[in-house]
């Protein structure tokens, strides 16, 4: 799931942004081929790296995969160079993964562009020991008992921290995990939450920066008995990740002929795209 998602977000990506561009004579018309890498990547999947051409051309609504670069990313004195995977047409290695706390560079040399490139520090991995589900916190507006979930935040200081979060529930009758709606307790922190077209919600750590803070959820009343009754995921963004989230939200495809669309945020220096980082961490009630 999180995979499809990250997917839909890159293809908008392409089709908003401008960038450096290469003109190409075809026919009678010049159309301008616009290089764009993406990557959103975190500490639990091989990375996978995206290089197409932004523009379509000769007429056709693709865009272009360009699957003779040579695309590298680096951590200090550690190269990797990533394979293009025909099938996927993107560029990966699979026994390479995404450290926390590590700063990482990315390099896209692609025949007939400038060499692409790009910086990444992963953020920390985040501490939710400690969260916990209470079957009865109160009652609703019709007299009706509500149960909460307690989430643990160990918030690390000395930095800004970005965070997505998206809860779960356990459904018995199906036998998986079904996506349920966050829904905060702590008026502070609901109306600091920036919800997404995903479900999930964006939070800055600007009310508890470097301190442990408790994030209460409203959840189903009843689960007691049942085994596992709830899933939190917390991924820790980079500053670069959360704000192309972000951008991704705010733009306006049809705002009005008077009305500027907002920008969508793009690190690739010589080219356009996204590279960013985020570490997850899950933790299951039982």
């Amino acid at each position: 799931m999180r995979k499809r998602k990250l997917f839909f977000a890159t293809v908008i990506f392409l089709g908003l942004i401008t960038s450096c561009t290469k003109e190409l004579p075809l026919g009678d018309v010049n159309s301008q081929i616009r290089l764009t890498v993406n990557m959103l990547g975190d500490n639990l999947q091989s990375p996978s790296v995206r290089v197409t051409l932004s523009s379509p051309i000769n007429g056709t609504d693709s865009f272009p995969p360009v699957p003779n670069a040579k695309t590298y990313i680096i951590a200090g004195t550690d190269t990797a160079k990533l394979e293009y995977d025909i099938f996927f047409k993107t560029y990966s290695l699979g026994t390479f993964m995404l450290q926390p706390s590590i700063d990482y560079d990315l390099v896209v040399d692609a025949p007939g562009y400038p060499t692409a490139t790009s910086k990444l520090s992963m953020p920390q991995i985040i501490d939710l020991n400690g969260t916990v589900f209470k079957d009865s916190i109160g009652i609703d507006n019709q007299g009706f008992p509500v149960g909460g979930v307690d989430i643990v935040l160990k918030d690390p200081g000395a930095v800004r921290n970005f965070y997505r979060l998206t809860f779960f529930t356990w459904s018995t009758s199906l036998s998986e995990w079904e996506e349920a709606s966050l829904d905060f307790v702590d008026t502070d922190i609901a109306n600091a939450a920036q919800r997404n077209q995903n479900g999930n919600v964006l939070l800055k750590d600007d009310l508890f920066n470097g301190s442990t803070q408790m994030i209460r959820l409203y959840a189903p009343f009843g689960f007691a008995g049942q085994n596992p009754k709830f899933k939190i995921i917390v991924d820790n963004l980079e500053s670069n990740y959360y704000y192309y989230l972000q951008s991704i939200e705010n733009y306006q495809p049809s705002g009005g002929i008077f009305q500027e669309p907002a920008q969508v945020l793009t690190n690739i220096n010589n080219g356009v795209g996204i590279f960013a980082g985020s570490t997850q961490t899950e933790f299951i009630i039982n």
